[in-house]
């Protein structure tokens, strides 16, 4: 991906010899490590890959994964954060040392070595109170809050309501807030600007009651406060990811193309 118009195909890395047939693989990189979920897949676990195996590649080869962590079976999304070492899977309720779907931490400062380190679940969301979490962004707090800096956050996705926990102390974990807006659908996913002062987040499903059809909904979520903002798009598809870099945001369109939102709406009293 060096050049983006020219990709070169390096190989494949199959499913793991335990693991059933799935589409779905969620992929984040740490340093020099690739860590791999699948979802439906059952113990599929989670797949550890070195990058350093793709140097100087000659012709294309099927790999083995460098190590397997087996606290999980099969994972919706894997969540990393890179400064502080800790990975984090969502949605990985189908067996191993999950927590019905909320958010399983693991310890992967030695990559080859991964520690389980804990389970979360903010249990004033989620299916049935159980926490589960689609997906999240946990980062170290650099927003207005003081209170928060330095400190592990993680903003989940959580299906009926986005929560955000202090998960500095695997030990003991804090529930901190919890925002709703009406009419949810499906609480999906989203994520930070870069100066952490706002969290921009969608829903997957909210298009379809017919009274919120051509809506893009986004939360501006600073750490003392969160607003509910809309923006009228003019589409009446699904909304699946947000993705963006600098000032730009672009969402993934479960039907349609990308679209751009340029930043220059983003005004919000201080939060």
């Amino acid at each position: 991906m060096t050049d983006p118009y020219h990709p070169v195909y390096l190989g494949d890395l199959p499913k793991t010899s335990t693991a059933n047939q799935s589409i779905w693989r969620n992929i984040k990189v740490s340093k020099d490590h690739a860590f791999i979920v699948s979802d439906g897949a059952g113990a599929h676990h989670m797949q550890i890959f070195d990058l350093t195996q793709l140097r100087d590649l000659l012709e294309p080869q099927v790999f083995t994964e460098t190590a397997l962590c087996k606290g999980v079976d099969s994972s919706h999304n894997l969540i990393v954060n890179e400064e502080t070492g800790y990975a984090y899977a969502a949605g990985s309720d189908s067996g191993g040392e999950t927590f019905r779907g909320a958010l399983h931490m693991i310890d992967i400062q030695d990559p080859l070595n991964p520690v389980f380190a804990g389970c979360f679940a903010d249990t004033r969301t989620g299916g049935c109170g159980t926490g589960a979490a689609h997906d999240a962004q946990c980062v170290t707090c650099n927003g207005l809050d003081q209170a928060y800096k330095g400190r592990e956050i993680c903003f989940s996705s959580n299906g009926d309501a986005l929560s955000n926990a202090d998960l500095t102390d695997k030990d003991a974990p804090v529930a901190l807030s919890v925002a709703r807006y009406p009419n949810v659908a499906y609480t999906h996913q989203g994520g930070l600007t870069e100066d952490h002062r706002y969290f921009y987040l969608n829903d997957e499903g909210d298009e379809y009651p017919s009274e919120n059809l051509s809506i893009l909904r986004m939360f501006m979520s600073g750490y003392r406060r969160c607003d509910l903002y809309r923006y009228e798009v003019g589409s009446k598809t699904i909304r699946d990811d947000l993705h963006w870099s600098s000032c730009d945001l672009e969402r993934g369109r479960g039907r349609s193309k990308f679209q751009k939102i340029e930043c220059i709406w983003y005004q919000c009293r201080d939060c």
